[in-house]
């Protein structure tokens, strides 16, 4: 394991940090006082693999794999659990292959695209292929680690080899760069000044000399625009000592006529009249409501390392297709996951937003939520057996809306689905 967080060029507390993994239980293995486990020894290959900026061989995979075979200890239980990760390592290898050649056909693409020239079919033929192979390697690779876990869940706590036994939760897989990363909605920009449209400026196919031409044009272009911007800014400073100077000749010092004719009345800023702006009023709040008091459900799912997940923007839930190989990447507000030894040990509601944290049982005001949401910050995920039917809390989405939601009910047999009530509000 050391061997590898030198190759991924990470420290123990580095590694940690980007895992959301506890820095003491990663330097008690690291001291020998426990036996690794396997979902630790997986981000590890994950991270080389990012450090390397290509994907690692299968034969680095079953190195790996075989030395921690040799540290394990004996047992049918483990065997079968040994036999699976080699086959997971197997499968994982040809993922991020396929990935790290679907990115460099899209690459080509967008290359093409940006020349103005149309894509071969044969191009467009090889991404779809490749997609489709992607979405096949994912789902046999996920069928492989959930009956993997299946087994380990039979397996008493000192024979577990998958996950860290004291470990409840850690964060969510750390991916590839070259991998399909969950969607993240675009985050929120504010609006652009209206300016006036410039002339086209046509494009011309490159010949011997475009490149000096075009530069020595560019370059002129830019200093007309510089000197122009400058004249501006210097003719609108004249102005503007002008009207000073003008209107000083023209006003007597001392106070005006209009204000010193009768009693001394206070400006609506400062009503005090001691030239203190007063806050603002309570009705001038920039967030506006979208919609309030919407319910949403998140259904329970049965089985290991399944979900459900659910969505403020715009507000829905419902179950995710372990078949379904976008569904599984694509990244959303809310995620109940299912106990899954290669993830967490406990059924949790995992948060996949901007910041979040608990909130009032009565709805506060959008400001008083933004506040709630700062000073009683959560981490990425919390047991679902610790929400409670009637908690609220409130949470900022990836595009930067606001939301407060209150716990209804918690469905199904086991109790382990979310109804929610919600507000959200947008600036």
């Amino acid at each position: 394991m050391s061997d590898l967080l030198r190759h991924a060029r990470l420290t123990p507390t580095s590694f940690a940090r980007r895992h959301d993994l506890p820095e003491g239980s990663v330097s008690r293995y690291l001291n020998g006082e426990r036996g690794w486990p396997w979902s630790y020894i997986d981000f590890a290959l994950a991270d080389v693999e990012t450090a390397a900026g290509a994907p690692l061989t299968q034969q680095m995979r079953e190195v790996t794999t075989s030395l921690f075979d040799a540290a394990t200890a004996e047992g049918p239980g483990q065997r079968k659990i040994l036999g699976l990760l080699r086959a997971v390592q197997e499968t994982t290898a040809k993922l991020s292959q396929t990935h790290y050649e679907l990115q460099g056909l899209r690459t080509e693409s967008e290359r093409l695209r940006l020349l103005r020239q149309p894509p071969p079919a044969a191009l467009h033929q090889r991404i779809a292929a490749a997609q489709q192979s992607a979405g096949q390697l994912a789902a046999e690779r996920h069928r492989l680690q959930r009956e993997a876990a299946g087994i380990e869940q039979n397996l008493p706590g000192d024979l577990k080899i998958l996950t860290d036994p004291d470990l409840k939760l850690h964060g969510r897989e750390f991916l590839p760069p070259w991998w399909q990363q969950p969607s993240a909605p675009p985050a929120a920009v504010p609006p652009m000044p209206v300016v006036a449209p410039r002339p086209a400026v046509p494009v011309h196919p490159p010949t011997n000399h475009g490149s000096r031409r075009g530069l020595a044009i560019g370059i002129a272009m830019g200093l007309m625009l510089g000197l122009l911007c400058g004249a501006g800014v210097w003719i609108a400073v004249l102005l503007q000592k002008d009207d000073a100077a003008i209107s000083g000749a023209q006003s007597p010092s001392g106070p005006s006529p209009a204000l010193s004719n009768g009693p001394s009345t206070p400006s609506p800023s400062s009503p005090t009249g001691n030239g203190t702006a007063s806050p603002p009023a309570s009705g001038s709040s920039t967030w506006k409501v979208s919609y309030s008091d919407t319910e949403i459900t998140m259904p329970q799912t049965n089985g290991m390392c399944t979900s459900s997940v659910m969505d403020f923007e715009p507000p829905r839930g419902g179950a995710v297709n372990l078949d379904d190989f976008q569904a599984l990447m694509a990244a959303h507000d809310l995620v109940i996951q299912n106990e899954c030894p290669t993830n967490n040990s406990v059924t949790a509601l995992l948060a996949q937003v901007d910041r979040w944290g608990t909130a009032s049982e009565q709805k506060p005001s959008p400001e008083g939520c933004l506040d709630q949401a700062n000073r009683q910050a959560l981490g990425a995920g919390v047991p679902l057996s610790q929400v409670r039917v009637g908690s609220a809390y409130c949470l900022v989405t990836g595009a930067g809306s606001l939301v407060w939601f209150k716990v209804t009910a918690k469905p199904g047999a086991d109790h382990g689905g979310l109804t929610v009530v919600a507000t959200l509000w947008t600036e």
